[in-house]
């Protein structure tokens, strides 16, 4: 009985499920031109798709058009006028009882952008994260890299696959690498381009003769919403592990390491903070071996003695390691 209760369950749930007529799949709207793919119906006849239209995002919604020829994918709007309108479409086949679905809600406005969340160096790539678009007609993201000579499109990454990107070609070891991502619809349609973001170039200069210091700078990351929290001093010292040394405002992009040791390597990097988030973007990473005069550590007086003329010799010895 159990067993027939069930079958009986799942035999109902999937007639509920197929007893749905699905709406178009209204993929873009282009200036003036709706644009969709046709669904698949086994219910009943055909009698045409509906087209609702609106100049306000909740409504009301009129019917605009029935498009009677069930191959038909486009439709021009002509009283559009560069207005701002809104639409969703419908199926009308004669299947009595059925839920009739309806399509998303596009507009006639190009996509809004999915604005850049953070780039950052990762040895000799740059990984590039953004949010999604909030425009349901986005199918893609265009990822952009500034370069002498101009704005250089690298790749295209489809909506829905992910949200983020690493630039093989960069050369975040030698410059400041500069990103930008535009949301695209099926139309071709590009959003405007949001702020761009660069990584962050790091440079090392030590100190010469008894000058036992090296001196850091870079680049403000930019376009952070709410800005720099603070920056990071990583170091690691003959190979180890990195550890932080120092953070510092995030309005200062100098810092001086000082009481360095002659012939060790220093290897830096630097971590920009957002403001109120947890996000960080790192910089490049950069090695130097200073050549410093070691300041006196530890002075050892060894003998003092009169010499044969009666003067009096001293002898001592130090460490500077």
């Amino acid at each position: 009985m159990k067993r027939l209760h069930l079958l009986l369950f799942f035999a109902t749930f999937t007639q509920f499920l197929n007893a749905q007529v699905a709406a178009p799949d209204l993929i873009c709207v282009s200036n003036d031109t709706l644009i969709w793919e046709t669904p698949v119906n086994t219910c009943g006849a055909f009698v045409g798709y509906e087209i609702y239209a609106s100049q306000n995002p909740n409504g009301p919604y009129t019917l605009l058009e029935t498009i009677t020829n069930p191959s038909q994918t486009r439709y021009y709007h002509a009283l559009v006028s560069g207005m701002l309108w809104y639409y969703f479409m419908k199926s009308n086949y004669n299947c009595p009882g059925q839920a009739v679905l309806s399509s998303d809600t596009l507009d006639n406005r190009i996509p809004e952008p999915g604005p850049l969340e953070v780039v950052s160096v990762n040895g000799n790539t740059v990984e590039i994260s953004w949010n999604p678009s909030p425009s349901p007609e986005t199918v893609a993201y265009v990822i952009s890299r500034n370069t002498a000579t101009g704005t250089t499109i690298l790749d295209t990454v489809l909506q829905g696959n992910t949200l983020f990107y690493t630039d093989q070609t960069a050369n975040p070891n030698a410059q400041a690498e500069t990103y930008f991502v535009v949301a695209l619809d099926a139309c071709g349609n590009k959003s405007l381009v949001t702020p761009p973001h660069n990584t962050l170039f790091l440079t090392a200069v030590p100190g010469n003769g008894c000058d036992a210091r090296i001196s850091l700078s870079w680049n403000a990351y930019q376009n952070w919403t709410g800005g720099v929290e603070t920056y990071e001093i990583w170091l690691a010292i003959n190979g180890s592990a990195p550890s932080r040394v120092a953070g510092i405002p995030g309005n200062t992009t100098t810092f001086n390491y000082e009481g360095v040791n002659d012939q060790d390597t220093y290897c830096f990097f630097i971590r920009a903070r957002q403001t109120g988030t947890a996000l960080v973007s790192n910089s490049n990473v950069i090695c130097l071996t200073p050549r410093v005069v070691q300041a006196v550590r530890d002075l050892l007086m060894e003998n003092a003695s009169y010499t044969p003329q009666g003067n009096v010799e001293w002898q001592w010895s130090w460490r500077t390691t």
